[in-house]
């Protein structure tokens, strides 16, 4: 009786585990809305500094569309 309980609540959690998973989160609902083809959202460390931020983005070339942050 005790392997049949254990059995049936390991399913029991098993199932309901896979239904928990399989559900969307609104977080992933609003990065699907919020996505741009063709755009990337680029942001360097703290430690990296501005020059070196500045040196990296002169050597790809990129079309900055905004500047978020300082």
């Amino acid at each position: 009786m005790k392997k049949t309980f254990m059995v049936l609540a390991m399913g029991l959690v098993f199932f309901t585990s896979l239904l928990l998973l399989k559900t969307t989160t609104s977080s992933q609902e609003t990065i699907s809305q919020e996505y741009v083809q063709g755009e990337v959202l680029v942001k360097f460390k703290p430690k990296a500094g501005k020059q070196a931020a500045i040196a990296v983005l002169d050597v790809i070339k990129p079309r900055v569309v905004n500047y978020l942050g300082q």
